[in-house]
């Protein structure tokens, strides 16, 4: 192609069947972007009030004049080039805040609207939509680094995902080497903002030898695994039995020094309400580094990520390390995606890399390049295979990203939300994106279904 000024013969597809447009080639100028183009279907649909759109060649974005994207990538201009065309992502509305008084280190939503936090100040707190606190669990003597909400299925021993009035479970990790699992009495109420939910620990995890970085959840709710800077995985029965012994009260409660030095006891029927204690019922020692994240997608298989550059695919009962997929650089999160298999990882160079585990040969299928500080943590969207969000060290308002994986460098949306870096993201609903981070606040963001 001589010059950007020649026309091209375009064909508009989509797969959103209610704005389809005739199939037969137009010519357009080739000077025409996205912006351009989107007058044009929305001037063939005769819209109003117009739809935005964008558009893809090949299953990747056009993010430049179509002449552009045709000599970058080899077609001729005597090819008709197949346009698909989307309906283009708004960006969020302002978020909501939810103030703490330390860092929020990690946040996780919950189907029915609540959000769990984990904060530097020790504590674990679930928020309703209204910004209020319904439970508070204060029992981890130093700053709470992960957090999840637990949810056994129907057929799960100990049944209690959500009880007649509403109770849940959740989990928290904490830089005091303890994972303790709690239960939210009156959370998961038909109305918990009425709710006067209270917040109770009733499992305490000891075992690791150092901060606790991270805790994934068993599928069906009976195990947990966590990860540690002692380089070690380990899993843990969430079920209560007889042999659990009991946690003094000083320790269940959070004393530091009790917490230390726990004195147990042998649970007897009178004291089945006290919070009890529980070793590991196995230990994982393959990783070369600091466990950083654990993703727990299905049943049988672990996969773990941390400072040694490294994903980890652990066989659960073998505690066997079967597959491990080296990146370039340390890897702060790892997650899966329902829709696709793949796995993100959110890594220390600023990048967030794309692998899918199901596969030999090629390590990182693509890389989204657009944060300039190291990314720690990534969330993809509950609904689509193609959409995630970043959090990173950078700046405001480059430190949460919105991003398609068919665009690589750059992202949806800016997402002007935090001051300080984020530490933490999750998307629990198609239109509820939440985030924490070094502003002591957990953000909600509001997004438009499509």
């Amino acid at each position: 192609m001589d010059s950007d000024a020649a026309e091209v013969r375009v064909q508009f597809v989509t797969k959103q069947t209610k704005y389809a447009v005739t199939d037969a080639a137009i010519a357009l100028p080739g000077t025409l972007r996205r912006a351009q183009l989107s007058q044009t279907v929305n001037h063939l649909l005769q819209l109003d009030p117009p739809v935005p759109f964008d558009f893809l060649i090949d299953g990747h974005f056009l993010r430049s004049s179509l002449s552009k994207y045709m000599q970058d990538h080899g077609i001729s201009a005597e090819e008709v080039v197949k346009l698909e065309f989307i309906v283009a992502a708004a960006p969020p509305e302002p978020p909501t805040e939810y103030k703490h008084d330390d860092w929020v280190a990690s946040v996780h939503g919950h189907k029915q609207g609540l959000f769990l936090s984990g904060s530097y100040d020790g504590l674990v707190r679930v928020w309703n939509d209204s910004a209020e606190v319904v439970g508070l669990g204060a029992g981890h003597s130093r700053p709470v680094t992960s957090v999840q909400w637990l949810q056994r299925q129907s057929n799960s021993t100990n049944n209690s995902s959500t009880g007649e009035n509403g109770d849940l479970e959740c989990v928290s990790a904490s830089q005091d080497e303890t994972v303790r699992l709690w239960r939210v009495q009156g959370a998961g109420a038909a109305k918990p903002k009425d709710a006067a939910a209270q917040m109770h620990c009733t499992i305490v995890f000891r075992g690791h030898s150092a901060a606790v970085n991270a805790v994934a959840v068993q599928p069906t709710g009976d195990m947990i695994c966590t990860g540690s800077w002692d380089r070690t995985l380990k899993v843990w029965s969430t079920v209560a039995n007889a042999d659990d012994e009991v946690e003094s009260s000083a320790a269940a409660g959070g004393s530091a020094a009790a917490a230390k030095t726990p004195k147990r006891s042998k649970k007897s029927a009178s004291s089945l309400p006290a919070t009890v204690t529980k070793d590991a019922l196995g230990t994982f020692t393959d990783s070369k580094g600091s466990v950083s994240s654990i993703i727990w997608p299905e049943l049988g298989v672990v996969y773990s990520a941390g400072e040694d550059h490294c994903i980890r695919t652990w066989d659960v009962q073998s505690g066997i390390n079967s597959h491990t997929m080296t990146g370039p650089k340390a890897i702060n999160c790892i997650r899966h995606s329902a829709q696709s298999g793949l796995i993100a990882s959110a890594d220390f160079d600023g990048k967030v890399r794309l692998y899918d585990p199901r596969v030999t040969g090629v390590v990182v299928r693509s890389v989204l390049a657009s944060h300039q500080a190291p990314v720690t943590s990534l969330a993809w969207s509950p609904v689509s295979q193609f959409q995630l969000v970043s959090g990173s060290h950078d700046a405001a308002p480059n430190n949460l990203k919105l991003w398609d994986i068919r665009s690589v460098n750059i992202p949806l949306h800016n997402i002007n939300a935090h001051t300080q870096r984020v530490l933490s993201v999750d998307w629990p609903l198609e239109t509820v994106i939440i985030s924490g981070g070094a502003d002591n606040s957990l953000k909600v963001h509001q997004l438009h279904a499509v």
